[in-house]
């Protein structure tokens, strides 16, 4: 008998666009005790100024690549290419087996996007169910003490579609650091997605997040072909310091370590905020941001509590999260299934805010230690795979 695989036209977080590069950037960083002036002045010499990244006391430069750089001066003490790369990496198909009977299995594009599948299992009844992730974090249960109400969460990512029926009452505002204004749109796909596992509202339709009452913030870095530069994300966490957000979910990820990046991070976890990322996908070391410290960097595990074949693994590793076909909103006012560690991490971004809408006040530290504390240690991961293990909403919002 020969099988027959029938292909279904699903929607799909990358899309065919052809995007080219922006012109070539560096971002330069500056001794202590450099004055701003002299740091424009120094700027000014090597390029056209395109930002200034305060968080960091650098400035960003476009330059001519075909000519030399002018000798920096000694006000300059390093200077990093503002790398433009894809920031949302597909998990591989191989973590599913074909042909399976118990479903049809979809490979939603030529780009490579998760599998996701019409058949079992099931979105989330109405009214009776979250999505799996949502409980095996025991995200319900914590909600007769926290469901995040006002706690500040940007998602510095492809936007957010705010219009989304089950994210509207929760998005209240974000920026876009591409163009430099406050259209956050999603014109992609993956932050909205992302947005909906951490807080979708529990409403008894579509999907319920983690917290379901927190508060959305669209920082759009990425643009609808999945590109940024550094120095774009750079300016969403300097936005999310800057307007008092608490935490900060990146799933998205480079494979070469960025100087300014990890100093954008610790900047923004010394002022308290919770940052979240994801590990990456492709079975190797984690990626950045996910691997600079001060941040969470956030592994992905099947339903058996499994690290999947794709995570990124190592020691820099904080916590294991669900990452296999996790149910979520989509642009369009539509849902689908995805999975990678980007999935993963919005799981533990969402336990935060429980965390933080349990106790007022409370700041990276105290919340971070909180889910340390309480969180699961799966026997199917090595200890040294998972950090603390799975987050235990229930237990770390007490």
């Amino acid at each position: 008998m020969a099988w027959v695989l029938l292909l279904l036209v699903l929607p799909s977080f990358a899309s065919h666009v052809v995007e080219l590069p922006p012109p070539e950037r560096r971002i330069l960083l500056f001794h202590d005790g450099v004055s701003p002036s002299q740091r424009v002045a120094a700027a000014s010499a090597q390029g056209r100024i395109v930002r200034e990244l305060p968080i960091i006391g650098a400035i960003v430069v476009e330059v001519d690549p075909t000519k030399l750089l002018a000798q920096a001066s000694p006000e300059v003490r390093a200077v990093e290419t503002s790398r433009w790369t894809n920031w949302v990496h597909e998990a591989p198909a191989r973590e599913f087996a074909l042909p399976d009977l118990s479903a049809i299995r979809v490979q939603s594009s030529a780009l490579g996007w998760p599998w996701r599948r019409r058949g079992p299992p099931q979105p989330p009844k109405p009214g009776k169910d979250a999505p799996e992730g949502v409980k095996r974090l025991k995200a319900v249960s914590a909600w007769l003490v926290s469901k995040g109400a006002g706690v500040k969460v940007a998602v510095i990512d492809t936007g957010i579609e705010a219009t989304h029926k089950d994210l509207a009452p929760n998005v209240k505002g974000g920026w876009n650091t591409i163009k430099d204004n406050a259209d956050f749109k999603d014109d992609h796909g993956h932050g909205t997605h992302v947005s909906g596992t951490i807080a979708a509202i529990a409403d008894g339709r579509g999907v319920a997040g983690v917290a379901p009452e927190a508060e959305l913030y669209g920082v759009k870095v990425i643009s609808k072909g999945g590109h940024g530069t550094t120095d774009d994300v750079i300016a969403g966490i300097q936005w999310a310091v800057d307007h008092g957000m608490q935490v900060i979910n990146m799933s998205i990820g480079d494979t070469e370590k960025s100087e300014s990046l990890c100093l954008a991070v610790k900047k923004a976890r010394d002022a308290g905020v919770v940052v979240v990322a994801s590990a990456g996908n492709d079975g190797k070391q984690v990626h950045w941001p996910a691997a600079c410290p001060g941040a969470l960097a956030i592994a992905a595990v099947d339903g058996g509590n499994r690290l999947t074949t794709w995570s990124s693994r190592g020691k820099e590793v904080a916590f294991i999260a669900p990452g296999v076909e996790v149910y979520s909103c989509f642009i369009g006012n539509r849902h689908l299934w995805a999975s990678g560690t980007s999935m993963s991490a919005p799981h533990v971004s969402g336990a935060a805010a429980l965390v933080l809408g349990a106790h007022p006040g409370w700041k990276a530290e105290q919340a971070e230690a909180a889910m340390r504390s309480t969180a699961f240690k799966s026997p199917a991961v090595p200890h040294f795979w998972q950090g603390s293990g799975l987050p235990d909403a229930e237990k770390a919002v007490k």
